[in-house]
């Protein structure tokens, strides 16, 4: 029942991300951050991030699209700092539904000067059918 789905996925997430589970609702989120840290161990992070509503209507129903940003931590290495020991990456992707074939593409920028040295950006192509 896409109500339901709806009205579990706004309630989860009230707060930050409300309107993502609103029909016809395209959201375009932006955010600006500061962080400063006052005494070791202890920090303060300011966060304005507003979103951007645009009605589709059913004219987005066939396409979805995301980003998203990801790292990974090598926790075990203790003789190299934070930033030697992180690596950061931006993906993006877009689909298409059309009947129960989707086509798609992503994009994976790496973000880290190290990691870019060794990865380039890359881009792929899918294709997913949906079973009956």
């Amino acid at each position: 029942d896409n109500e339901m789905a709806v009205f579990v996925g706004q309630t989860a997430d009230l707060v930050d991300r409300w309107e993502a589970f609103q029909p016809d609702i395209l959201s375009i989120h932006g955010a600006v951050n500061y962080r400063s840290r006052t005494t070791p161990g202890l920090g303060l992070r300011l966060r304005l991030a507003p979103v951007l509503w645009i009605d589709t209507g059913d004219a987005l129903s066939k396409v979805s699209a995301g980003a998203g940003f990801s790292g990974r931590l090598l926790a075990t290495e203790g003789d190299l700092d934070f930033g030697e020991r992180t690596f950061h990456q931006l993906g993006m992707f877009a689909n298409l539904l059309l009947g129960r074939f989707q086509p798609g593409a992503q994009l994976r920028i790496p973000l880290d000067e190290d990691l870019s040295d060794l990865i380039n950006p890359s881009v792929s192509l899918s294709l997913g059918y949906l079973l009956p």
